[in-house]
């Protein structure tokens, strides 16, 4: 932990809490942020247990900033007002050190934008917020932070996500992004009434961050150059905004309006794949235009990034049972222990990580990291293995990454699962899949839920009724 770092947390406290009068040094933001793998779930939980005020008003001033950002007609250079900070804080020390470093902070807005200090913030209530994303019977606490919804939602849930919508449409920063997936993970239920607005305000932005791609593209045409400034040019936004996209529309597919899928979402991921450029934003774009496309079949034109999407799922079917012993193995494959917000390896701590004594998929350094995964996420998931262990006649200790993916296939399609059951394994599939990341794409547990689920039931339709 850095030094002085609750005396500093204080001083950022105070500044932060004046809505009329703020205080924000970048350079004290910059110095309590963590370092290394290791002192991250250390820094979170003296965060989450100690300093409450201070995260909640971390909130408060990046809503704000949303909120301010949504009235703006022109974009405000806000840079001398963080350089004053800066400076005022520098005013007060005569520590060599500390003069030193936040002179360096003034020397980067020669290269920086304007919001480092939402970045920043960002950065920092991520760590907090992805301790507690995992499951949503864990989210609240009374002795941790986040203690109730008010505190992720400081100005309602809609107004804080249309705020964080506007954030990432006008800021080049990926924690903006990080820390909208973690309120939107976090507050999913109080969240789900206004997924209609969110979807709104998403998709303004990104017709808004498309319009922008388009003019730079054009400028640089008409100079005669590849189109392309790189200080301001907003291809991260498109891909903020398209993770983001992702997690909120995957779910919801089913119960879109096919008009509004139409007239509004197709066209304007036709749009956002004809600009895009970043790997990851062309692949999933082109994965919700083929979901969009399979649920509604609209008579329209689609960018050939979605057609290749669609070919590929036609000519390389993806089986659930598949994907499911493809992430079971990837998890045991991983030597990172599974605890919540622990990211020790073994190569850290030169010793085996412990594998879980029921469903021995995950893997542990020490015994509060098993505990605090069970309280999070995995009693849900290692009660799903160990059913589907039983009825496939596979036991725990029998499976492994060498276990072929074609025996147990068979195996699940020979246990008959009751349409419970696989509710069950698609939750399972999906609070694994959030844990242990393995593809380009991402998403919460939600997200990989409904794609296992889409997986199982296209099968189904594929299936002869007689062989069912």
């Amino acid at each position: 932990m850095a030094p002085h770092f609750a005396r500093t947390i204080l001083l950022l406290a105070a500044g932060l809490s004046d809505p009329l009068n703020p205080n924000v040094c970048v350079c004290c933001l910059a110095g309590i942020v963590p370092t290394t793998a290791l002192d991250d779930p250390l820094f979170a939980t003296e965060l989450r247990r100690n300093q409450h005020r201070f995260l909640n008003a971390a909130v408060s001033y990046i809503i704000a900033k949303g909120n301010a950002l949504r009235t703006e007609i022109v974009a405000v250079d806000h840079r001398a007002q963080l350089q004053l900070w800066v400076r005022q804080c520098m005013s007060r020390t005569r520590a060599t050190e500390r003069r030193l470093r936040h002179q360096s902070m003034l020397d980067i807005w020669a290269v920086r934008g304007t919001y480092m200090d939402v970045e920043l913030l960002c950065i920092i209530v991520h760590y907090c917020l992805s301790m507690v994303r995992r499951h949503s019977s864990q989210r609240f606490s009374r002795h941790l932070w986040p203690t109730c919804a008010e505190d992720v939602l400081p100005t309602g849930s809609l107004e804080t996500v249309l705020s964080l919508c506007v954030l990432m449409e006008r800021v080049d920063a990926t924690a903006i992004a990080s820390f909208a997936l973690d309120v939107h993970a976090t507050c999913e239920s109080e969240l789900r009434t206004h997924k209609g607005p969110i979807i709104d305000a998403t998709l303004a932005a990104m017709v808004s961050t498309i319009a922008c791609l388009d003019r730079s593209i054009d400028l640089g045409h008409s100079l005669g150059g590849p189109g392309q400034d790189v200080s301001d040019y907003p291809m991260q936004r498109l891909d903020n905004l398209t993770r983001f996209f992702f997690e909120i529309t995957v779910p919801l597919v089913a119960s879109l309006s096919a008009t509004y899928v139409v007239e509004r979402m197709i066209p304007m991921i036709n749009r956002a794949l004809a600009v895009a450029t970043l790997p990851r934003t062309i692949e999933d774009l082109a994965c919700i235009g083929g979901m969009l496309f399979e649920a509604f079949h609209p008579s329209l034109a689609l960018h050939p990034r979605i057609e290749e999407f669609r070919l590929s799922r036609r000519l390389n079917p993806e089986d659930p049972y598949r994907s499911l012993h493809q992430i079971l193995v990837h998890t045991i494959l991983r030597r990172t222990c599974a605890g919540p917000g622990c990211a020790v390896t073994e190569r850290d701590i030169s010793r085996s990580l412990s594998l879980c004594g029921r469903c021995r998929i995950f893997r542990y350094c020490t015994q509060t990291c098993q505990k605090n995964h069970w309280r999070a996420s995995h009693k849900s998931s290692c009660d799903a293995l160990c059913m589907l262990f039983n009825a496939t006649g596979i036991s725990s200790s029998q499976f492994s990454v060498a276990f072929p993916v074609d025996e147990f296939t068979i195996a699940c399609r020979a246990a008959r699962f009751s349409g419970e059951d696989i509710s069950t394994l698609a939750r399972a599939y999906g609070l694994i899949s959030a844990d242990v990341p393995m593809k380009a794409l991402h998403g919460a547990a939600e997200t990989w839920e409904a794609i296992w689920l889409r997986q199982f039931r296209a099968g189904e339709d594929e299936v002869p009724s007689h062989e069912r």
